[in-house]
């Protein structure tokens, strides 16, 4: 959050974390009944990894002198993530 630019290797990572848990949720949601926190929970997840995608798009390109993305799209990134995994701890708890 200080406008400065990370690692790459360290935003793919990211991304890709992100992509398997995604996944790994939507199996889960497919082979279970159903629950609408975790169905809440994914659509934020999917909306989050598009905004992060993104990001991780812009930075892909080799001009070093990119600026930063907007802090709040960044920001805005993190709260859909944040929310959508506070509602599958509050999913996982009120079974």
């Amino acid at each position: 959050m200080r406008y400065r630019r990370g690692s790459r290797t360290l935003a793919a990572g990211h991304a890709g974390v992100a992509l398997l848990g995604l996944i790994l949720l939507g199996k889960h949601i497919l082979s279970s009944p159903i629950q609408v926190l975790y169905n809440d929970a994914a659509l934020l997840f999917i909306l989050a990894l598009l905004g992060g995608l993104v990001f991780l798009a812009l930075r892909m390109g080799n001009h070093e002198h990119r600026p930063p993305p907007p802090m709040i799209g960044v920001s805005l990134h993190a709260a859909m993530a944040i929310t959508a995994l506070l509602l599958l701890v509050l999913g996982y708890t009120h079974r």
